[in-house]
């Protein structure tokens, strides 16, 4: 499980740039390469650019303790934590109490821009995770999810709901200040939907009450 990483957040933060300029390259290069909305990732759940992914959970005691975490991995995450948030804190700076549209740019580039350095760290832990780790929180990930699961665009990818589903189950939704119960929502999937659904989050696993689901990038209420 070792794995080369970055020394610094500068150092990550240039390969970030590096690999950003990389993918714009070949895709302005390659004819025939999909466009990036039209490609549907095949890492790990936990890999976005949301606060709830693979960094935030395995900092959780119960998902640690399931996954059963090394003295090094606990180690190495409690630091990485620790840059994420520093770094977090150092982009959006400044960014309270302005107006204006240059403002609210200067503001939505400043998220991007966290938003890539969030995913970069998610990406790390995951990287240090074995295999059976990395399958397992992504089942984790699943059932933390919820209802939210259902709107998450890799796992309806995975489960292949249609247009029509997706859509019902937005209406659903609604403005989401009465969410329906998750299981009349779940009434939306075909049976083989919801039989594979049930697969994708593997054995039981309970999370202690209340916890905070963070809003993350694809969400219909972001």
């Amino acid at each position: 499980m070792n794995v080369n990483r970055p020394n610094s957040v500068k150092q990550l933060l240039f390969e970030i740039c590096a690999s950003l300029l990389a993918a714009s390259s070949a895709l302005g290069q390659a004819p025939g390469v999909p466009a990036a909305k039209d490609i549907v990732p095949t890492e790990s759940l936990c890999v976005h650019g949301g606060s709830n992914g693979a960094l935030w959970l395995v900092r959780m005691d119960h998902v640690a303790q399931e996954l059963a975490l090394t003295p090094e991995q606990t180690r190495q995450f409690t630091l990485w934590a620790d840059e994420l948030n520093a770094e977090t804190r150092r982009l959006l700076r400044g960014l309270r109490g302005g107006t204006g549209p240059e403002h609210e740019q200067r503001a939505a580039e400043k998220h991007r821009q966290a938003d890539t350095v969030t995913e970069a760290f998610h990406r790390r832990v995951v990287e240090r995770l074995d295999a059976q780790q990395r399958a397992r929180l992504d089942e984790l990930y699943i059932r933390f999810l919820k209802r939210r699961a259902l709107f998450e665009p890799r796992i309806v990818a995975r489960l292949a709901l249609n247009a029509s589903q997706q859509q019902a189950l937005r209406d659903a939704l609604g403005s989401g200040e009465n969410p329906p119960p998750y299981e009349k929502l779940l009434e939306l999937l075909t049976d083989a939907q919801r039989q594979q659904l049930t697969a994708m989050q593997g054995r039981p696993f309970t999370f202690p009450e209340p916890h905070l689901i963070h809003v993350q990038p694809g969400d219909p209420r972001r």
